[in-house]
């Protein structure tokens, strides 16, 4: 009686009727047929949806094929659709033999023949045994050939068959490629050849002669130097035996060294070939010196001419002069070896005609190398530094007689005074015998020179620093020199100490550790570091004269309390008012050294840190006037207004804590924020913009229902696909739904029913209606959208009370498997 499912408002007689909101939409000539055609008069409704139930009389009709004898199955849409009984089509790539190449367009009965059979063999050899039996080249059925056409054969056409060689232990590569297949499997045909090289070429091997296969005893393995290129060209590779082929080596007939009859293992020595060449070898002598026949050690496989000894390899490697050197003028003729390696067995002439100095009246050692090497026996060198006395200096340019006298002393004194006594007596700036100076020269003189010498005051008791570093020495020091004048200031500072009078030092009993407020540099600029005392000087304490605190006449060990100097500042501090607000009188808690004003209180050190909005008000805003030392800290005592003014949502009316902070912060009352994932119901997705009234309701609910249907019972309602009402839906929204929106919604039916979102079913389906026809009870369900007769039929022909009907479907498969 829902009338507006068909007509409207113009007109009754006009009126429509959308069968797509039945179980069976209208498709294709569906369409355009008669109503009562199908619902008949007088009308009836709940027809059958079976094709059969209406197109029996064609199925009945149809011969080509005929589908009544053949045992079709009535499941129409297998091959027909509602465009037109003709012309049908059949998806035999959804059977277990896809058509391809010719079986494409090979008519029907060919294969299913007269009378129809469904099923017939899937295997090549069932419809080609004719003509692999009539194949002569090669003759499949005489050589017993595999009866799986496919090895060699494709559905494109029988003749034009391959074989992959690869497939077998002898993939073809190389000339093999091209050779014609009864050349190795013979007429008649033979299979199983052998795949040793030697089987087919045995007449190549035989006929060799350079070298001689046979008679050389050459293996079998043709490998070895063949490949399937060709016979010829062959090669061997020397490297992969115990001698390599390098230099000129490579180019040497093979013949050369495995001579004729063949050697397969000749000698790998150079010796054995290179004997004669060793014997004629005259510069040097190589067999009259007995020369190591291990002829690799100067010869490489290059040449044998340009051989090269290498001398690094004995005792005695040869550097400098001696490179160049010819081998004769130490081995000398007849050739010797084991020569002396000591320098002075072959210098022994330069050592005697030596001067200067002279060597053998001097005593010198005769290990040359001590000051000659091999690059000349001119210019010599000696490394004094490997000497107790290091040259440094001026000494390095003296002449070597200077300190070691002629004749040569080995071991000349190395103290200074010892060469510069007549320097050292000489001396009268100061006088060095008067003033008593010791002789360790090197304490003021260095090697550079005599003059000018230096000493470092630092390494003594007083370092000189600021305006003692220019005075002269003699003014500190005395005539006659005084080696330790007294070290103190005031020893030399007293008449300065009594005259300074600001402050006066003698009268105010100043320390006469002039140090701890002069320094080297100047007497009047004297500072005093207030550092040092109980009471070190900061901000505008800096630059206060001494004087304002100190007096005068001066005065030591003042009082170190603030209130002490400012209590004026103190009484006259009216904002707020110090004395009867009974402030304390330890300044140092507002006030510090910069000034006295602006003043600063740290309200972190309370039980009440300011922040947000509250550092910014004015102190009396909470303390009051006359002062309150410690006002209220909750929030209320200060905000009651607000929270009385407070109407959206009103505070009062429902009574609302007045606990303020569990909305509001100290920036400001507003806006304020409540963090409802405190409560059983945290916000999510949608929920979060929502407006507090249209949950919590006007007047304010403190707890509304928490269930999804108390809120979205409208959703519920109004929601047709599927239909939650009439379908009898559960009410908890969550199983499906989530906060983000009511659309798209999502329910796990592979947790609890049918898996459609997994395993095979997974991907076959769009919307619930393919399987659930009737949006008002999703307890019905249907299999046959997608399994028509045709195709599930077949497949049950064993099975004991098997129907074609969607609840046995689902008793047998309730998981979707086979």
């Amino acid at each position: 009686t829902l009338c507006a499912g068909c007509h409207n408002t113009t007109t009754w007689t006009s009126g429509t009727f959308n069968h797509s909101t039945t179980p069976f939409p209208l498709a294709g000539s569906h369409v355009a047929v008669a109503c009562a055609t199908c619902h008949g008069s007088p009308w009836k409704v709940g027809m059958s949806t079976s094709c059969y139930s209406c197109h029996a009389p064609d199925f009945t009709a149809a011969l080509q094929p005929a589908h009544v004898a053949g045992g079709f199955p009535t499941t129409c849409t297998t091959c027909h659709s509602t465009a037109g009984w003709k012309p049908s089509s059949f998806n035999h790539a959804a059977t277990a033999f896809p058509l391809t190449g010719a079986h494409v367009a090979a008519n029907c009965a060919s294969c299913h023949g007269s009378p129809w059979n469904a099923k017939p063999a899937g295997d090549c050899y069932s419809c080609h045994k004719a003509t692999y039996d009539a194949t002569a080249a090669p003759p499949h059925a005489a050589s017993s050939y595999s009866t799986a056409c496919a090895t060699c054969h494709t559905t494109s056409a029988w003749a034009t068959g391959s074989f992959n060689h690869s497939t077998t232990p002898f993939p073809l590569t190389g000339s093999h490629v091209a050779v014609a297949c009864a050349a190795c499997h013979g007429s008649p045909w033979k299979v199983g050849m052998s795949t040793d090289c030697y089987s087919c070429h045995a007449p190549d091997f035989t006929a060799a002669l350079q070298p001689a296969h046979v008679s050389g005893g050459f293996p079998t393995t043709c490998t070895t130097c063949h490949s399937t290129s060709g016979w010829k060209p062959s090669s061997f590779n020397h490297a992969a035996t115990a001698f390599p082929l390098t230099g000129a080596h490579v180019a040497a007939n093979c013949a050369s060294c495995h001579g004729s009859p063949w050697k397969a293992k000749p000698a790998g020595d150079c010796y054995s070939c290179h004997k004669a060449t060793y014997d004629a070898t005259a510069a040097p002598p190589h067999a009259a010196s007995s020369y190591s026949t291990a002829c690799a050690s100067c010869h490489t496989t290059s040449t044998w001419t340009t051989g090269t000894f290498n001398h690094s390899t004995t005792p005695f490697p040869l550097t400098g002069s001696h490179v160049a050197v010819a081998c004769a003028t130490c081995h000398g003729s007849p050739w010797k070896v084991g020569m002396s390696t000591d320098c002075y067995s072959c210098h022994a002439p330069d050592f005697t005609a030596a001067l200067q100095p002279a060597h053998v009246s001097g005593g010198f050692p005769t290990t040359c190398t001590t000051c000659h090497s091999t690059s000349g026996w001119k210019p010599s060198s000696f490394n004094h530094s490997t000497t107790a006395f290091p040259l440094t200096g001026a000494h390095v340019a003296v002449n070597c007689a200077s300190c070691h006298g002629s004749p040569w002393k080995a071991k000349p004194p190395t103290d200074c005074y010892a060469c510069h006594t007549a320097a050292f007596t000489g001396a009268l700036a100061p006088g060095h015998v008067s003033g008593g100076f010791p002789t360790t020269c090197t304490t003021c003189h260095n090697t550079a020179a005599w003059q000018p010498a230096t000493f470092n005051h630092a390494t003594t008791a007083f370092p000189l620093t600021g305006a003692h570093v220019a005075v002269a020495c003699a003014t500190c020091h005395g005539s006659p020199w005084k080696n330790k004048p007294l070290a103190d200031c005031y020893s030399c500072h007293k008449p300065r100490y009594d005259a300074t009078s600001t402050p006066p030092h003698a009268t105010s009993g100043i320390n006469t550790l002039c140090a701890g407020c002069h320094n080297t540099t100047t007497w009047t600029s004297g500072t005093f570091n207030h550092s040092t005392t109980p009471f070190p000087l900061t901000g505008s304490h800096v630059a206060v004269a001494c004087a304002t605190c100190h007096g005068s006449p001066w005065k030591v060990g003042m009082s170190t309390d603030c209130y002490s100097c400012h209590a004026p500042d103190f009484t006259a501090a009216l904002q707020p008012a110090h004395v009867t607000g009974g402030f304390p009188t330890t300044c140092v808690t507002c006030h510090n050294t910069t000034a006295w004003q602006p003043s600063s209180f740290n309200h972190a050190t309370t039980a009440f840190p300011l922040t947000g909005a509250h550092i910014a008000v004015n102190c009396t805003g909470c303390h009051g006037s006359p002062w309150k030392a410690k006002p209220p800290t909750d929030c209320y005592s200060c905000h009651s207004t607000n929270y009385t003014g407070a109407l959206a949502p009103a505070h009062v009316l429902n009574a609302f804590p007045t606990t303020c902070t569990t909305c509001h912060g100290t920036a400001a009352w507003q806006p304020a924020t409540f963090n409802h994932s405190t409560t059983a119901f945290p916000l999510t997705g949608a929920h979060v913009a929502v407006a507090c009234a249209t949950c919590h309701g006007s007047p304010w609910k403190d707890k509304p229902a928490a269930a999804c249907y108390s809120c979205h019972s409208a959703n519920y309602t109004a929601t047709t696909n599927p239909a939650h009402a009439t379908a009898g839906f559960p009410t908890a929204c969550a199983s499906c739904h989530g906060t983000a929106a009511w659309t798209p919604s999502t329910f796990n039916h592979d947790a609890a029913y049918f898996p459609i979102y997994s395993g095979s079913h997974a991907g076959r389906w769009t919307l619930c209606a393919d399987c659930h026809a009737n949006p008002a009870d999703f307890k019905v369900f249907s299999c046959f959208k997608c399994h028509s007769a045709a195709q599930t039929n077949p497949h049950h022909t064993q099975v004991t009370g098997y129907a074609y009907d969607s609840n046995r479907c689902y008793s047998c498969h309730p998981k979707g498997r086979t």
